[in-house]
């Protein structure tokens, strides 16, 4: 502006606007995202969004742009350059709880609603299973050293009970010994 008011002798003024840039930001259910909704900002803003599951939730995926983002529960974006739809899917969790002794056991996770999980299980040297339970009930694996849950719906607890190995000695003589 300066170089016009040099060489035409007159003021020139100009003013600016800020390129307005909109956000939509939308989720499943099991969780809340703020902020949530259609979002006015500008270019350049970064934008800063708090992502919270509902008990018994986790986040399963962001999209930004319909392009997968990093899985988080605080949400960035350092520099907004044009129109952004974000949206994250919430999925159900169920806890899986494992226990034994004696022997080696998948660790207690959360297994996502719907999926088949398998939990893996060996005794220790001199034991061999004695019981599974699952949720209290005894199951059979077919002497596997493994148990499948299909289609997860619910919490699990899983118990492997392992008893030690026992043998029997059967000593038998000939003659007048």
């Amino acid at each position: 502006i300066k170089q016009l008011n040099d060489r035409f002798g007159e003021e020139v003024s100009a003013e600016f606007e800020k390129q307005i840039i909109y956000v939509t930001i939308t989720h499943s259910d099991g969780g809340r995202v703020t902020p949530n909704g259609s979002i006015t900002c500008y270019y350049g803003d970064s934008l800063n969004a708090t992502i919270n599951p509902e008990n018994g939730f986790i986040v399963a995926n962001i999209l930004v742009n319909n392009t997968p983002y990093p899985v988080t529960d605080n949400l960035s974006i350092p520099k907004l350059t044009k129109d952004t739809n974000i949206h994250i899917d919430f999925v159900r969790t169920h806890t899986i709880t494992t226990h034994s002794e004696h022997g080696t056991i998948t660790p207690s996770f959360q297994a996502i609603d719907g999926t088949d999980i398998k939990i893996d299980f060996t005794p220790d040297e001199g034991y061999s299973v004695k019981n599974i339970f699952v949720n209290d009930k005894i199951v059979d694996t077919h002497n596997q050293n493994f148990y499948i849950i299909e289609n997860v719906d619910q919490a699990y607890n899983i118990v492997i009970e392992y008893e030690a190995a026992t043998y029997s000695i059967v000593v038998t003589t000939k003659g007048n010994g």
